[in-house]
Formats: structure tokens, sequence, C-alpha cells
């Protein structure tokens, strides 16, 4: 579909829809991880109620005010600030890990899609991480991917395991109900020890690059969320000083024209002769090499490197 152009009242009023919609359901996880957390899939379904009916007003507007509207980037252009205003903006400092992430959305098309990737400080010792993709394109994705996002975080901060917040979090979505499936990698680490515990609901394995070896951790996957009650298998390593781990969405790896394998070893090309580079750099690097000019997908990427006290 062509970029069109949105009368800028219509695209306000889009924005400021989503933008509550989030925000209560934000207010909706404080309240529960802040005060009972036995309350957590009562008030979750609330937030994610009030986010998904509040995105479906959206979507109205947006809809409403594509018909009559003229080719232009500013649509586009909207959209992709839109998306980026939900995800973090702040990487949380955490003792002996260099952390780089970056969103790209897909060069073609107006539509944002649902990837995402979020760092959370849980303990002293501990954080969290998930990098997500809710499939499809649109506000709606976009929603889906929001309520994913602060329920995952809801579970991580109140302490739950990755495998246990997936298997709770799988119980909250329902692709006959919201029409999207999400997968996600999530994981704890412990910037001490340097231990990584990480759980796959449906996702690209995440790559691992050490003094050693470049390559992807064998991780049990399991059911992408929305087709149901689902439960997940942990993987436990350590991750050791000097060693970087690469978490991503599919629109990394993934080319109209070669298999899901050619993708993936692409990419373990592009990262071994750059491994030693600032982490910032070498997620930069593998953006600019992997990505097509054309590429019609959007792109999450997080990178966790553990380095010397």
């Amino acid at each position: 579909m062509s970029a069109t152009h949105l009368p800028r009242r219509q695209l306000g009023a889009a924005a400021v829809i989503i933008t509550v919609g989030v925000v209560l359901t934000a207010l909706s996880i404080w309240v529960v991880t802040s005060v009972d957390h036995q309350r957590l899939p009562i008030v979750m379904g609330v937030g994610g109620l009030m986010l998904t009916v509040l995105a479906a007003l959206g979507t109205r507007l947006l809809v409403r005010a594509r018909s009559d509207a003229e080719n232009t980037e500013e649509q586009r252009s909207l959209f992709v600030r839109l998306q980026r205003a939900l995800l973090p903006h702040v990487t949380p400092t955490i003792p002996r890990m260099e952390i780089a992430s970056r969103y790209v959305a897909g060069a073609t098309g107006v539509d944002i899609g649902g990837d995402w990737y979020s760092v959370i400080a849980v303990d002293e010792e501990r954080f969290a991480f998930v990098v997500g993709d809710v499939s499809g394109h649109g506000v709606d994705a976009v929603a889906v991917m929001a309520h994913a996002r602060f329920t995952l975080r809801a579970y991580l901060v109140d302490g739950d395991t990755p495998e246990l917040a997936l298997q709770k979090c799988s119980r909250q979505f329902d692709i006959t109900v919201d029409d999207h499936l999400i997968t996600a990698l999530v994981g704890i680490g412990n910037w001490r020890t340097g231990e990584f515990v990480l759980a796959n609901a449906g996702h690209p394995p995440p790559l691992l690059v050490t003094a050693d070896r470049t390559d992807f951790v064998s991780i049990p996957i399991g059911p992408p969320l929305g087709i149901g009650p689902s439960s997940y298998k942990a993987l436990t390593f350590t991750l050791a000083s000097g060693s970087t781990l690469i978490a991503y969405t599919d629109g990394l790896i993934e080319r109209r024209t070669e298999r899901i394998d050619d993708g993936l070893q692409r990419l373990v090309d592009v990262v071994e002769p750059i491994v030693r580079e600032p982490v910032e750099d070498l997620v930069t690097t593998t953006l600019a090499s992997m990505r097509d000019d054309d590429a019609a997908d959007d792109i999450a990427v997080l990178a966790l490197r553990r380095v010397d006290a």
C-alpha cells in the first residue's frame, strides 16, 4: 500500500488515543507491582482491554483519514515516531555490562510493526531483557506490542523466571481475539556471576559471540504467544567476560530471496570480523550490513556484552 497523507488533526488524535492507552496500561502495572502481585492477571487484563479499545479508536481515525489522502512521507514519519515513543528511551546502567539497542522501521510502506526490546533492572545483581515481535503491521500490532511488553515487564519485575513469565503471559493473548501472534526471547542476567537464563517463545535464536567462537544459542523454542496457555523451558549458561549476546527480530535475517538458514549464516559472517568493536559500533555495522534497502519488515536488535570489572 502506498504512503498516504492523513490530516494532521486526525493523526494527532490517533496518536493521543494510543498514547493514553499505553500510559493507562503502564499505570496499571505500577499499581500491581507496588501493591499486590496476586492481582496482576486481573489488572493486566483490564489494562490490556483499555489499550485494545483505545488502539481500535485510533485505527478507525487513521483508516477514515486515509481514504481521501494524497501520497506523502509525513504519514510514515508520524507512524515511526509513534512506534519509537513506545520503546524504552533510556537503558538502565548495569555494572559490568555494555548494552546497545536499536529499532529500525521497515523501508517500505507506512504501517509500523510491533518489534520491541526492553532492559529492566530487577535487583542489585540481576537484570531482565526482552526482544519481541508481533506479527503483522499497523496500529493494532503496536497496541498488542505495548500490551505484551508491559505484561512481561510486570512479571519479570515481580521476580518470575523467564519461562514462568512467558507461561503466565501465554494466558493473556489469543490470536482469535487479537489477530496477532507474538514471539519473544526473554532473559535474566546476573552481572556479578555472568549467569544468564533464557526462555524462547517462537523467536529466532540469539547469537553468542565468545573468544573462541560465534554461534547461535541452542535454546528450547516454545510456542509463540497467542495460541493459548503454553509452557516453556529455560536454558542457563555463563556469559564469560568479553562475550556478547545479540538478540534480534526476524527482520534482521529474513530476505524474500533466500532461506532462513542463509540469513542466519549471513549474520554470523557479518559479526565474526567485527566482534572486537565497541558494542554500539557492532550493532550499527551489523544493521548496515544485514538490512536491505527495500526491506519491508521492522528490526529490533539488542546486544549485551559482559566486561571486566
